[in-house]
């Protein structure tokens, strides 16, 4: 309810031959083929094939070269690619964003399967009694982020909300 992205420039009264035009399907074979090569090398190292193996290093070094490659496309090839410039050239702020949201993230994926798997060990095997056990962090965390929110929005500012927030998370997850 609080976010207010740039316009889009894709306008709603233009052909779908010319939306197609401007689609960077180069730019998304790269991505989309990067991500899977690396996705692959890790969820196969060390079960399907040893991590040593020529398979598994390859998968992964093809993903990063990949990555790199695409980047570089991404910024200094294609005029308009995937991802919109107009979100990267006025400040730091969208890159730094991107940044924290993915540590929160790591830190969310930390409590939701670390700790359940915790909560399986040490007291119940009991799904619901699980989700009971981290029904309050969980609750918390998700009406947190209505008034912070609110507060960044009507302040124009999130940096010390964000900090703050993700310091507290960080001590209790």
């Amino acid at each position: 309810l609080t976010y207010f992205p740039p316009r889009p420039l894709l306008g709603p009264h233009r052909a779908l031959k010319e939306i197609m035009s401007t689609v960077d399907f180069m730019g998304i074979l790269l991505m989309a083929g990067s991500f899977t090569s690396l996705i692959i090398g890790i969820t196969w190292g060390g079960t399907v094939y040893a991590w040593d193996s020529g398979r598994i290093i390859a998968a992964l070094t093809l993903g990063c070269v990949g990555l790199v490659l695409f980047g570089l496309y991404e910024a200094f090839v294609v005029k308009e690619g995937i991802l919109d410039r107009r979100l990267f050239a006025e400040s730091m702020n969208f890159p730094i964003l991107l940044f924290v949201c993915t540590i929160d993230g790591i830190l969310l994926l930390g409590v939701n399967v670390a700790l359940s798997q915790e909560i399986f060990e040490l007291f119940t095997r009991d799904a619901v009694s699980i989700v009971t056990m981290l029904t309050p962090y969980l609750a918390l965390s998700t009406f947190g982020c209505i008034p912070a929110g609110w507060i960044m929005a009507s302040t124009k500012s999130y940096k010390i909300l964000l900090v703050a927030a993700l310091l507290w998370c960080s001590l209790f997850t």
